[in-house]
């Protein structure tokens, strides 16, 4: 009878190893795909932040770009062309103000200044000056893309 005990005991724990191996080879599985699947979507965000913050630097620059051909031109544009400058202006300085997080001290303090530089601009001033203007995105800019770094390096395993 003890041969018949054995016989069975065998087989059985050949089968709860294997089921076993198989469960823990199931749950390993999902692990790293739910951490690829993680690294994927940060990876994801980055690359929006990075959009975020190209599509930032290009309109700042088109705003200083506008701000001095629409109230430093000495070619005398046409009242359409004024109009039109305005415009594009205007849509750009939005499109800037929607982008900025006015929670960022940085965020309020460049829109005051390029407040101040349009003001000065209509003013017909001399002193004008986008330095400050220039220095506030570039502080922007550089937590932006410092951010960025941090979440590939913390997020995407990348080594310090």
């Amino acid at each position: 009878m003890k041969e018949i005990e054995w016989s069975i005991f065998i087989p059985v724990a050949v089968a709860c190893i294997a089921a076993g191996a198989a469960l823990w080879g199931a749950w390993t599985a999902n692990q790293a795909h739910a951490a690829n699947r993680r690294l994927a979507q940060e990876m994801k965000i980055a690359e929006f932040r990075q959009a975020w913050l190209d599509r930032l630097r290009t309109r700042l620059a088109d705003f200083l770009a506008l701000m001095t051909i629409l109230y430093q031109d000495t070619d005398a544009p046409t009242d359409e062309q004024k109009r039109q400058r305005a415009q594009q202006l205007s849509l750009c300085l939005h499109e800037i103000m929607m982008m900025l997080n006015m929670d960022d001290p940085n965020s309020v303090d460049l829109l005051r200044e390029i407040r101040s530089f349009r003001r000065e601009l209509l003013d017909g001033s001399d002193e004008a000056s986008s330095a400050k203007i220039v220095e506030l995105s570039q502080a922007i800019l550089n937590r932006g893309w410092d951010r960025i770094k941090e979440d590939i390096r913390t997020k995407g395993g990348g080594s310090r």
